[in-house]
């Protein structure tokens, strides 16, 4: 539940026994539901993730330049991150299970996504991508996305910034 993530300290363990005090239930309810706590966290995971997601899957202002298009989808990470910090930090949390994490995931569909969309534009003045061209670009968005979520979790975690949100947005973009 989203509600009690958001009530504990950013780092805090999601338990079974929270969740099921929030939904009014008791703890094999929702142990029943999910198959235990690691279960409960990556659905945790995966529903905030659509969330945030979902802030830079929004459609791109026709008339925007490529600066304001990528400063606005940064501005929204920074922002929502800062507005989300207990979120944020079970977001980043590997789980240790030997899977893949939800994060991880969902990179590597944004990246797909960023990848089919630079080889539509690119097909639209008639060059059509190799197979190397388009892992090339995966690993640049990838890197990218990279840049940005280690640069956000770092400076969401100063105790005393020096350098505001719309900063560190701009200085991304």
């Amino acid at each position: 539940d989203l509600a009690v993530v958001e009530g504990q300290a950013p780092g805090a363990e999601l338990n079974l026994q929270d969740v099921a005090e929030r939904a009014g239930v008791v703890h094999t309810v929702v142990r029943r539901h999910f198959g235990g706590r690691l279960d409960l966290v990556r659905a945790v995971q995966a529903d905030v993730l659509v969330q945030a997601f979902a802030l830079v899957s929004t459609p791109v202002d026709p008339e925007a330049s490529l600066y304001e298009a990528v400063l606005g989808y940064i501005h929204e990470v920074v922002d929502w991150v800062d507005s989300h910090r207990s979120l944020h930090a079970l977001v980043e949390r590997e789980l240790g299970d030997g899977r893949p994490s939800e994060l991880n995931l969902a990179i590597q569909s944004h990246t797909d996504r960023l990848v089919d969309f630079t080889s539509q534009i690119t097909a639209l003045f008639g060059i059509d991508s190799t197979d190397a061209q388009q892992a090339e670009w995966q690993l640049l968005f990838a890197g990218v996305i990279g840049q940005v979520r280690a640069t956000v979790s770092f400076w969401v975690t100063q105790q005393a910034r020096t350098v505001g949100a719309d900063h560190v947005a701009a200085h991304l973009a």
